[in-house]
């Protein structure tokens, strides 16, 4: 999975572009947020992303500024701007900045884009694999931390309305659980249980885009919870609004 970092000073369009894209299906995984340009640029410095997507017009630092404020880090680059201009494109140019795209943001093309990253990462890890295969001999062992990961979230995905039970997963891919929980947090950053729950409601504001409509007893219901406002509780911590304000305002957006 790699690593992706959302730095965009607009509440509602950050929250749509964390939980309207599926990442994980992607291969991405998202591994934090910046409401502003500064602590963009921390947590560009601390999470070490393969990928940061991030507005140009934002408080404190603007985005080419975050960009010359970590050039020594590598890592890809998508522009969001309401602004399009010849001078912002050619800056992108100059930043590396692997594509652009316009608000109000298309959901398809941000997938798209996403995509033909994901083919490049894995192009460059192909890449460096091989050389070390050819620098150390074909007994090299190539780390399989991403491969359990990849286990664990299939798991996941497919079980998220069933009781979880790290022991069926650890006996499947025969290791220990407490083997499981360490490489799963040094892989994402979050614990399973926390990637669990960011899954079911990843899940959940799927099912309210796609329906505007649904009763959020129902969402709650499909994703496995039993209390509608327990649902709701989570469902605010992770995104920041309620099920409620996210049917008014983020489903109105993508309108």
């Amino acid at each position: 999975m790699y690593k992706l970092l959302i730095i965009e000073d607009e509440t509602i369009i950050r929250k749509w572009l964390r939980y309207s894209v599926p990442y994980t299906d992607l291969g991405f995984t998202v591994v934090g947020e910046a409401s502003d340009g500064e602590e963009g640029v921390d947590k560009i410095k601390k999470l070490q992303p393969h990928v940061v997507l991030t507005d140009i017009h934002m408080p404190k630092k603007n985005g080419f500024e975050v960009f010359n404020s970590v050039k020594e880090l590598c890592f890809e680059k998508v522009i969001i701007s309401g602004y399009d201009s010849f001078e912002n494109a050619k800056k992108s140019i100059q930043h590396g900045v692997v594509d652009f795209i316009a608000k109000p943001i298309d959901r398809e093309e941000l997938i798209s884009i996403l995509k033909h990253i994901k083919g490049k990462l894995d192009n460059n890890c192909e890449d460096s694999e091989t050389i070390i295969e050819r620098l150390l001999g074909n007994d090299f062992k190539i780390d399989t931390y991403s491969v359990i990961t990849e286990k664990i979230i299939e798991w996941i995905k497919g079980n998220l309305t069933s009781t979880f039970n790290i022991h069926e997963i650890a006996n499947e891919l025969n290791y220990s659980e407490s083997y499981l929980y360490k490489i799963f947090k040094e892989d994402t950053g979050f614990t399973i249980n926390q990637f669990r729950t960011n899954c079911r409601i990843e899940y959940a504001v799927r099912i309210i885009m796609y329906d505007p409509n649904v009763k959020l007893y129902e969402v709650a219901e499909e994703i496995g919870f039993q209390d509608v406002y327990y649902f709701s509780q989570v469902f605010k911590k992770i995104t920041g609004i309620s099920p409620k304000e996210f049917k008014t305002s983020i489903v109105g957006y993508t309108s």
